[in-house]
C-alpha cells in the first residue's frame, strides 16, 4: 500500500476517534472566562477579584493565576482540579496585593498563558469597584460592589478614563461573538441614606449668677464637683453624660455629684444633687460674708504696782523752848487753884509722838503740829497778861 494511503487512513483514524470523544470532554475550546469585577480599594477586609464564565459550557480552570503587575509572587493560583459552570461567578480574594491608584489584574491558564487583563491609572475610591457592566461586557465603575453576584442588578456610573481593553485569548480558532445587544442607559445613582448618628443622651446642671445676703452679684466664684476644681467659674452650665470628663479630668457621668462654691471672705455654698440622663438642673446660690471674727490677741496682764506704803520715820523733836512758870498769884487772892496754864510741856528730847502713831498719820500731824505751836503760844501771852493784870490791881 502506497505510504499516502497509510497517512489518509492514519488522519481518518483520527478524526474518528475525535468525533467520539468530543461529545463526553468536559471542557470546549469556545469557552470564554474574563475577569469580571475587582475591589483594589475596600475600608475593612481583604482585595478580591471576581472572573465569569461567559458561556454556556463549564471550563476547566485547574492551576490557573491571577497576578497584578510588578510583582515576583503570584497572587493566587486556583487549586487543582477546578471547574467554573456556564455564566458562573467566582470570587477569589487575594489579600492587599492591588495598589489603590494604579495596577494591572491579570487572568492566566495553567501554561501561564494571558486569558484577560484590567489596567486602572486611578483609585476609584474606597468600597468602590471596577467590573464589567452588563457582565463581561463593558468596563466601569461600580458604586455598590456586587461581590459574587451579577453585575446587571448594579446601578453603574460610566466613567471616561478607564477604557474597555480587548481580552486576548491564546487559541488560534476565531472566537464566536456573540449579537450585539443594545446597552441599557444608566440610572443615575440612588442617593443611599446616611445613618443619622444615635442621640446621646445628656443632662445639664446650670449654675447662675452668685449672689451674696445683700443681692450684690459675685465674680470669681470657683466652681468644685466631688471636691475637685474644675477650673470654671460661676455662672456656668455644666453637660453631663455618660464616660463624660469636666475639664478633661472630672468625672461628669450620670449619678450624684457634690457641688460647691468658693470665693475669698465667703462662707462656701454646697449642693448634692442626683443627675440623671435628659435631666435639666437649675441653681440660683446665694454665698454669705464669714463673720469678723478678730484673731485673738494677747491683752497685757495689768500687774498692780505696789502702793508705796510711807515709811516711819523717826520724828526728830522740835526743841520746844521751856516756859519758865511765872510765879502765880497766891490762891487766896485769886480764888483759885494756881494750876498754871494747862499746858503739858513735853521734856526737851521727848518725841512728840510716837513712830507708830505718825507712820499711821503722818500728814495729820504734820499739819496739827504748827497749829498746837500757835495755840501754846496764844495761851501763853494771854496767861501772862493775866497774871500781869492781876499782879498791878493788887499792888494798886
Amino acid at each position: 500500500m502506497p505510504a499516502c494511503s497509510h497517512r489518509l487512513v492514519r488522519l481518518i483514524l483520527v478524526l474518528l476517534i475525535a468525533l467520539v470523544i468530543l461529545p463526553f470532554s468536559s471542557t470546549t475550546i469556545f469557552a470564554q472566562v474574563v475577569i469580571n469585577e475587582f475591589l483594589p480599594n475596600p475600608s475593612s477586609g481583604n482585595d478580591w477579584v471576581e472572573i465569569y464564565n461567559m458561556s454556556s459550557d463549564p471550563v476547566n480552570i485547574s492551576n490557573w493565576i491571577l497576578d497584578d503587575e510588578g510583582t515576583a509572587t503570584d497572587m493566587t493560583q486556583i487549586s487543582s482540579g477546578s471547574e467554573i459552570s456556564g455564566h458562573q461567578i467566582l470570587v477569589f480574594e487575594v489579600a492587599t496585593r492591588l495598589n489603590k491608584s494604579s495596577d494591572t489584574v491579570y487572568l492566566l491558564d495553567a501554561n501561564r498563558l494571558e486569558k484577560d487583563r484590567k489596567d486602572y491609572n486611578e483609585d476609584p475610591g474606597t468600597d468602590i469597584s471596577i467590573g464589567r457592566y452588563l457582565d463581561g461586557q463593558n468596563w466601569t465603575i461600580l458604586q455598590t460592589p456586587t461581590k459574587g453576584s451579577s453585575n446587571n442588578e448594579g446601578n453603574p456610573v460610566p466613567t471616561p478614563t478607564l477604557i474597555p481593553t480587548e481580552s486576548p485569548t491564546s487559541s488560534p480558532m476565531p472566537v464566536p461573538t456573540s449579537a450585539p445587544t443594545s446597552t441599557p442607559t444608566p440610572k443615575p445613582p440612588t442617593p443611599t441614606p446616611s445613618n443619622s448618628p444615635t442621640p446621646v443622651p445628656t443632662a445639664a446642671y446650670k449654675i447662675n449668677e452668685v449672689e451674696n445676703e445683700d443681692g450684690d452679684i459675685l465674680s470669681s466664684v470657683k466652681i468644685y464637683i466631688d471636691g475637685v476644681y474644675i477650673h470654671h467659674y460661676a455662672p456656668e452650665t455644666i453637660t453631663f453624660c455618660s464616660g463624660c470628663k469636666c475639664d478633661t479630668y472630672v468625672d461628669c457621668g450620670f449619678g450624684q455629684h457634690t457641688f460647691r462654691l468658693e470665693k475669698t471672705g465667703y462662707n462656701n455654698w454646697e449642693k448634692t444633687e442626683m443627675i440623671n440622663a435628659a435631666g435639666s438642673y437649675e441653681v440660683n446660690p446665694v454665698m454669705t460674708k464669714t463673720s469678723a471674727t478678730p484673731a485673738p490677741t494677747s491683752t497685757p496682764t495689768l500687774t498692780p504696782s505696789p502702793t508705796p506704803v510711807p515709811t516711819a520715820k523717826p520724828l526728830t523733836p522740835t526743841p520746844t523752848p521751856k516756859v519758865t512758870p511765872t510765879p502765880t498769884p497766891n490762891p487766896e487772892v485769886l480764888g483759885e487753884e494756881a494750876t498754871g496754864s494747862g499746858l503739858y510741856l513735853l521734856d526737851e528730847g521727848t518725841p512728840s509722838a510716837t513712830p507708830t502713831s505718825f507712820a499711821k498719820d503722818a500728814s495729820s500731824k504734820k499739819n496739827f503740829l504748827p497749829l498746837t505751836a500757835i495755840g501754846l503760844g496764844v495761851v501763853l501771852v494771854f496767861a501772862s497778861l493775866a497774871t500781869f493784870f492781876f499782879s498791878s490791881r493788887q499792888k494798886a
